[in-house]
């Protein structure tokens, strides 16, 4: 955040700075707060307090957590999103289909944000869950989602994100550039372990017939599920079916 995007109420400010070092470290006391941030021990303890009579978060002996408050909104909020809606069951499908997890994603505020993950039937822990914030440069749903854009405004989206290599496979910007004109060809993005070693990603836009981008539908699984044919014609074509399919509830 600069100074200009700065909330004109500097105690909504300071609030959500006490918040993000809760959410940072999974769980603070007052001494771990009033290291962090600049202000008086007074300050930051009126503001924690603050916060836990509004519910947000959790005093637990000397320790200051999150509370299930923020569950609570995260849920009501992607109710308003036609993607989550519309898109949910078709979801669940391609998971059946394919034997992958598949997640809806939206593109908000510059970020893009999982809202949903229909989880492959052998799998505890998917690679994406609701509320994950992805990477644009070095995942299939973020390459979807600049080559979905075009050039300029892709470029323009790269220089305001991190481009941080996340593995050994992680495309160079001049890579990327290049793979997004070959995405907007084809219809589909992938991720050969760029983000993850060993996680495999495809993934594709979804819009309206009126052109507006609502979001990214994608599989996500490990690299020996996703090779050879499977993974350069079959699961593809299961993907982009089905983002039809949603594409036709949209309108």
């Amino acid at each position: 955040m600069t100074a200009d995007d700065s909330p004109p109420v500097k105690a909504v400010q300071t609030s959500h700075r006490v918040l993000k070092a809760i959410v940072d470290s999974g769980g603070v006391t007052l001494a771990d707060v009033v290291d962090q941030l600049d202000h008086s021990r007074s300050s930051i303890h009126n503001h924690l307090s603050a916060l836990t009579q509004l519910g947000y978060v959790i005093k637990d002996g000397q320790t200051y957590r999150t509370s299930l408050r923020f569950l609570e909104i995260g849920a009501a909020a992607r109710t308003h999103f036609d993607l989550y809606n519309v898109g949910r069951s078709r979801a669940e499908d391609l998971s059946d289909a394919t034997g992958l997890s598949a997640s809806l994603l939206t593109f908000e505020r510059d970020q893009l944000t999982c809202l949903y993950t229909a989880p492959a039937m052998d799998v505890d822990e998917p690679a994406i869950t609701a509320g994950d914030v992805l990477p644009l440069h070095c995942t299939a749903p973020g390459k979807a989602i600049l080559a979905a854009h075009s050039p300029e405004e892709a470029t323009t989206l790269l220089s305001e994100s991190e481009r941080t290599p996340c593995t050994e496979n992680t495309q160079t910007t001049a890579e990327l550039r290049e793979s997004l004109e070959d995405i907007r060809t084809q219809g589909w993005a992938v991720d050969r372990e760029e983000w993850r070693t060993g996680i495999r990603c495809i993934a594709t836009a979804v819009s309206d017939t009126n052109g507006k981008l609502h979001g990214v539908l994608c599989v996500t699984g490990p690299t020996d599920s996703l090779s050879g044919k499977r993974f350069e014609q079959d699961v593809p074509g299961l993907l982009i079916s089905s983002a039809q399919e949603i594409r036709s509830k949209l309108s």
